[in-house]
Formats: C-alpha cells, structure tokens, sequence
C-alpha cells in the first residue's frame, strides 16, 4: 500500500495514547481507510471506511499477543470517544474513521486548523465542555446558519473591510470555496473562525488583524471553545469577547 497518513503531535494527549491496543488499532485504520471511494464485492467503501474483521485486523497487525477480544475491545473503546463508528455485517465490520475529511485533509493548512481535535475529545470526557456531536441537533443547526449567515453577510462592514476580510481568511486558510464535503461540526467550527475575523474587524482590535496568523487564532479558539462553550445563540456574544480578549493577550505579547 503506497502514499501516507498525517499525525497530529497533539496525539500524545489523546485518552487512548497509553493504551497499546487502541491505539495500534486506530492507527492502523487510519493507514487502511480508503482515501478514495472504491467499490469492493459489490459494497461501496467510501473515503475514510474500511471493511475488515477483528481477525483481519489481527494479522495485518502482526502481533500475536492480540487477541480478538482485545480488537473488540478496542473498536468500542474508539467508538465511545467518537473516533469511528462500526457497522456488523455477515462478512466483517464496515468501519467509519469519523473525522477522516479533518485529519487526512488535502488541504494541509485547513487540517491543522483543529489541531486539538483527538486533544479536545479528551477535554470534552474530563472538564464536562460540549461536544457538537451529542448537544441538541437543533441548537447545533440553529448556531451554524446564525454564524453563517452573519459571517457571509459581514454585517456593519464597509466594502474596504469586507474585501480585507476575504484576503485575510485566504492568508489564514480559512477560505473554502466549497466546504460539503467537511463533516458539519468542522464547517461550524470553520463558520465560527470567520465569524470571529469579522467580528476582530468590527473591534477596537482591527489593528492586530495583520499579525494573526492560523496557529494563534486555532489556540485561542480552542481556549475561548474550552472556558465559554457555545449551547445557546447568547453564548456567541461571550464567546467573541472572550476570543477577542485572549488574541489580543497573544499579540501583545509581540
């Protein structure tokens, strides 16, 4: 099998580092996920699934202290923490990597845009933060188009600004010209970094804009994400603020 994978540092801190199995098994799903959608005996494995079987897994890995009870209890322990789901069939598990698109993005910049993601899973199980994937759909839904929709229109910005946004989000590789094949809580988190430039344009803190660059703003999104975390459309305001506040911090440190 030829090409390659791509590896957050950030997975030292990932819950299941320690954990020898889990994370022999969840790498080795990542090499072996399709990066294509191909068809396979009649099934159609999508980018980011694999079909395979706790045995199969067993001797691709090569290790013979495994056994099949380890590999089961593995894939349940990455389903819990929402890393993959599995599907049983006659034939063997059709395995979804869940957030495949985020991690192995061709688009190298856009990839490292969460690069807390495995980290941020972690912090989610232990400091009790929301996870977009279990809040309510509909909170979820009602968030991304007020974000959206206020980000696209840029509101209560001259034209200056709004071509001056678009060049910056371009600089920060936040500019998608076509973002459905993203994972919804991705688009949300990327609608809520272009809200988060417009906003920075509307504020007194316009003049930092220049000197952002993607890492900060990922960090203090994550850190604004962590302290104020969005359930309701009122906490967007709390959020910005404390986003606004922990950037220009970072900057001024400069």
């Amino acid at each position: 099998m030829e090409g390659w994978i791509k590896l957050f540092r950030q997975l030292k801190d990932w819950e299941w580092y320690s954990d020898t199995v889990t994370f022999r098994v969840f790498i080795h799903l990542l090499i072996s996920a399709n990066y294509e959608e191909k068809k396979w005996k009649g099934l159609t494995i999508k980018r980011g699934q694999v079909f395979t079987s706790y045995q199969h897994i067993i001797d691709e890995i090569g290790d013979e202290s495994f056994s099949k009870q380890n590999i089961r209890t593995a894939i349940n322990h990455l389903k819990s923490t929402g890393e993959i789901t599995a599907l049983s069939t006659h034939n063997g598990l059709l395995i979804t990597i869940e957030k495949y698109s985020l991690y192995q993005s061709q688009k190298e910049k856009l990839t490292d845009q969460l690069t807390g993601s495995l980290t941020l899973n972690q912090q989610t199980t232990n400091t009790n933060i929301r996870n977009k994937e279990i809040i309510d759909k509909n909170k979820l839904n009602n968030l991304y188009m007020y974000v959206r929709n206020r980000a696209e229109k840029y509101e209560g910005l001259t034209d200056t600004d709004r071509r001056a946004i678009v060049t910056t989000l371009k600089r920060l590789e936040l500019y998608a010209e076509d973002d459905s094949h993203f994972p919804e809580s991705f688009i949300f988190d990327l609608q809520l970094k272009i809200y988060a430039v417009t906003e920075l344009y509307k504020s007194s803190y316009k003049v930092y804009i220049n000197d952002l660059d993607e890492k900060q703003l990922t960090l203090k999104f994550l850190d604004a994400q962590k302290y104020c975390p969005i359930c309701e459309e009122d906490d967007i305001s709390k959020f910005m603020g404390y986003l606004i506040v922990c950037l220009r911090k970072e900057l001024k440190k400069e």
